[in-house]
């Protein structure tokens, strides 16, 4: 039991690592580090890997982690399902498809994230007009302005 919440904490760990990379625009790193934690943790590659490899300019990869989720993974939609199937389309530019499955319900308990996680793909994607009914609806308030400064960098 120890063991596995080491390995779920370090796991996690990783995910933020790997996430604020992608953020930095660090993106080979970013993959390297998601690629480790599919592969040592069994972490789906739908639930982060596909995003940034879609951020870092390998999106085909990114289309067949996708496809392999419709088709493989989650063929009848589940919450989670659908909030990973919104998350690739929106790292696609897709809004129309993206809106589709944060639309959809019963919702996943971590759909609020939607807030948060809008960075990961574009300022494109926060001024779709679907995006803030979105916000509307699930009562969230608009994100503020996300600015990352280099000369922070530590």
């Amino acid at each position: 039991m120890v063991e596995l919440l080491k390995l779920e904490i370090e796991g996690f760990g990783k995910f933020v690592q790997a996430e604020t990379y992608m953020f930095m625009g660090r993106y080979e790193e970013a993959v390297k580090i998601h690629e480790e934690r599919v592969a040592k943790y069994q972490i789906p590659k739908h639930n982060a890997l596909g995003v940034v490899y879609i951020r870092s300019g390998k999106v085909e990869e990114g289309r067949k982690i996708l496809a392999d989720l419709e088709t493989k993974f989650d063929t009848i939609p589940t919450g989670w399902g659908a909030l990973k199937r919104a998350q690739l389309y929106a790292a696609l530019g897709d809004y129309e498809n993206a809106l589709k499955w944060y639309n959809f319900e019963p919702h996943h308990h971590f759909i609020p994230w939607v807030r948060v996680e809008s960075y990961r793909y574009s300022s494109d994607f926060l001024d779709y007009p679907g995006f803030k009914e979105l916000m509307r609806r699930l009562n969230l308030p608009d994100p503020a302005p996300f600015q990352y400064n280099p000369e922070l960098d530590i």
